[in-house]
């Protein structure tokens, strides 16, 4: 039996540990994590003993593991999302294949150099669009693809972040300021816009987006309000309490992203002192809490997508029509219902796969596992392929800030020309 592949973890956070690091302790037959990097030290101590690693394979910083390690077949970069270019590129000069963490990229000129990087190592990296690997999504591909309702002629795609999800993630959290992250547009939707391109065989043509940050921000604080929920006097009567979303009987996500302390005192002290017990309405976030994209294809076809923060689900939902028919999804649900006019409904229950994003990180890191081991796969999410759904998020942040439509042409020629010059 062949050894099982060696690999490096780059960031132990909510991805990096209890996707990434758990799918490898279930299939110790095939993967090996013989090296960590992750900054924070209780994260460091949780993964390195959950896999056995001596204090010589652990470091605080990427950097240190790549000069250090010359064994790796593969890397997995989960760092945050503005730090994935450096390490990738690293890893690809050291022979590695590589996990590489969506958005592969935030920013054209790192786009220029990723790109350029791997056409000088060709077939080296999986970006995780785990959308790409759902049962569901791929079942409405498949549908497209042998025309059954005829021309498509509009696609209507809505991502539902929810609420609480939304405050935690991009109002308290992490992706909260877009100098710190990216826009959300790009680190929440690069899946959306990645799944619209790979459905359709046409591409996008004019381009246009509108959205603002119009009620996450001070404006909107009752007068009652306090700057943290444990000391607000409105907190029972508001939705997003932090003391709701963190206190409550779960210590899964949301929870394990704000500390590692999982006891109800721990929780409470990281609500005190950390960013998640502020008030949603007294934070320092700058992103939009609703946008939408309108894309013009060619070949008569008009896509419309929309992200909000404001629903009670987390969900996407997607109605294709055709000039036969139309297809309606419910992700969560795992729900097609497919109506060609005339005919009665056919309506395909797709129960999601185990894990989260409906088992497309169970299928991505199955993937991945084959791909180190050689096998040609059937899906891919490589670097040229996801490109186009990148270039798509930068062109809608810079039509919403600007104002103007965007011509998809002219926005990849100079992405072309620019990375001739480079």
């Amino acid at each position: 039996m062949e050894s099982p592949k060696s690999l490096a973890l780059l960031g132990a956070g909510n991805r990096g540990r209890r996707v990434y690091s758990k799918y490898i302790l279930e299939n110790k037959k095939r993967l090996k994590l013989v090296s960590l990097a992750e900054p924070i030290k209780e994260r460091r101590e949780i993964v390195a003993g959950e896999h056995g690693l001596k204090s010589g394979d652990v470091f605080s910083c990427w950097e240190e593991l790549l000069s250090a390690r010359e064994d790796l077949d593969g890397v997995i970069v989960s760092t945050m999302d503005r730090d994935h270019l450096a390490p990738t590129l690293k890893a690809l000069q050291k022979g590695c294949k590589v996990l590489l963490e969506k958005p592969m990229a935030t920013k054209i000129e790192d786009l220029l150099d990723l790109t350029g990087a791997n056409q000088a190592h060709p077939e080296k990296i999986i970006v995780a669009h785990v959308l790409r690997y759902t049962r569901f999504y791929k079942k409405i591909k498949e549908i497209l693809d042998k025309k059954v309702v005829g021309k498509v002629r509009l696609v209507q795609h809505t991502e539902k972040i929810g609420f609480f999800h939304f405050a935690h993630s991009f109002v308290r959290g992490n992706w909260r300021k877009e100098e710190n992250s990216c826009p959300i547009i790009l680190a929440k939707c690069c899946h959306d816009l990645d799944l619209l391109q790979w459905w359709l065989p046409h591409k996008c043509t004019i381009l246009r987006s509108r959205g603002q940050l119009s009620f996450f921000n001070s404006e909107n604080k009752p007068r009652e309000a306090g700057d943290r929920c444990l000391q607000c006097s409105l907190e029972r009567t508001c939705a997003y309490s932090a003391t709701k979303i963190y206190l409550a009987e779960n210590t899964d996500w949301p929870v394990t992203a704000i500390t590692e302390d999982l006891t109800p005192e721990g929780i409470k002290k990281a609500l005190e002192e950390g960013p998640y017990g502020r008030c949603v309405f007294a934070c320092d976030n700058d992103v939009p809490d609703l946008q939408t994209v309108e894309m013009e294809f060619e070949d008569d076809l008009i896509v419309q997508f929309a992200l909000t923060g404001f629903s009670g689900e987390i969900n996407r939902t997607t109605n294709i029509f055709g000039t036969k028919g139309e297809i309606r999804g419910d992700f969560a649900s795992g729900k097609i219902v497919v109506e060609i006019f005339g005919q009665e409904k056919e309506e395909i229950n797709l129960a999601p796969d185990r894990g989260d994003h409906g088992g497309g990180d169970l299928g991505l890191m199955d993937s991945f596992t084959r791909f180190l081991q050689g096998e040609k796969l059937e899906i891919s999410s490589g670097v040229d392929t996801s490109l186009e759904s990148h270039l798509l998020a930068l062109a809608a942040e810079e039509s919403r800030k600007e104002k103007k439509d965007i011509a998809m042409s002219l926005f990849r020629e100079n992405f072309i020309e620019n990375k001739k010059g480079c």
